[in-house]
């Protein structure tokens, strides 16, 4: 296909980080095809995957410093992960990093039903998978079981999980007595998942609490897209705080149960200001239409591009 088409760059996805490899191999074919390899994801520097083995680790270091020594350029998703990744290399290697946030495409949205609250009940939906260490709806549950206590029984909410998980979520939620407005779905198509969205009054956003945290999930942008507010369950000082405050959204501490029944008990009192705040700040989301992100994504491949002639 190279031979056939000469295509003016090659582009490699993580995940997974296999994609980079493929890159490498075809690098050491064509090497003065320009190549982009763009991060989702710190690769070695994650946190969760300091418990591998060191034999592993070693290799994957090496995977990583010659996909980032090769590449024309090298993206990332947002700064601080950036930051974290090439901290370890030199000066001259940082100088083919660009940074291309997650985007959403507006086009999607007549796909979806708008739905306007009406009931007095809010509908609080999460979407996408659940595991422990990361995307753990454990403390969200034991906030559920502190909520009923705080509120009124029919303006308690109810929550919807759509997406994989672990049976014993479920188990929990039953334990704790909360399972009658707990529910939790199969996992669903991404077009299904969004739909799902689209019908909520409160998306849930479940990120890891590391302080300072690099990670920018895809499904906070996936979100944004709805206008709708967002409970955030993330450290302060992370990522996804940084994005979501700023726009009237709620994020609260995901490890202490009491704060975030406190949170959502005030997203219940105060919805209609809540929902005003988000309404009005929507237009700072434009960086996350998909028409800057792709501007953005075009000008790197270029730029990646001109570095390959400028050395050939």
């Amino acid at each position: 296909m190279i031979d056939a088409n000469m295509p003016q760059a090659l582009v490699t996805f993580a995940q997974p980080w296999s994609d980079h490899l493929i890159g490498i191999s075809l690098k050491r074919r064509f090497p003065s095809l320009p190549w982009v390899a763009h991060f989702s994801d710190p690769w070695v520097d994650s946190p969760y995957v300091q418990d591998e083995d060191r034999g592993v680790l070693n290799r994957w270091r090496t995977q990583e410093r010659e996909t980032i020594r090769r590449a024309d350029g090298v993206l990332f998703v947002n700064q601080r992960t950036a930051q974290l990744v090439m901290s370890k290399y030199s000066a001259d290697w940082g100088q083919r990093v660009d940074v291309v946030p997650h985007g959403f495409d507006p086009d999607l949205l007549p796909l979806f039903q708008n739905c306007e609250a009406t009931s007095s009940r809010l509908k609080f939906v999460y979407t996408g998978s659940m595991f422990e260490g990361l995307r753990d709806p454990l403390m969200l549950l034991e906030a559920l079981a502190i909520l009923k206590q705080m509120i009124e029984p029919e303006l308690m909410p109810t929550f919807d999980f759509v997406g994989s998980g672990d049976a014993r979520y479920s188990i929990r939620a039953k334990e704790l007595g909360i399972d009658t407005i707990a529910r939790f779905g199969e996992p669903t198509p991404y077009l299904k998942a969004l739909q799902i969205a689209s019908e909520a009054d409160v998306l849930i956003v479940i990120d890891t609490n590391a302080a300072g945290s690099v990670f920018f999930p895809s499904k906070v942008v996936d979100y944004l897209m709805f206008g709708k507010p967002i409970l955030a369950l993330t450290a302060h000082g992370g990522q996804t705080a940084d994005i979501l405050a700023p726009l009237g959204h709620v994020c609260v501490d995901g490890t202490d149960s009491a704060l975030i029944a406190a949170a959502i008990a005030k997203m219940v009192k105060d919805r209609s200001e809540i929902a005003a705040t988000v309404k009005s700040r929507r237009g700072l989301t434009d960086d996350y239409h998909i028409s800057n992100t792709t501007r953005l994504l075009e000008a790197a491949i270029f730029r990646a591009i001109e570095r390959r002639q400028s050395v050939a």
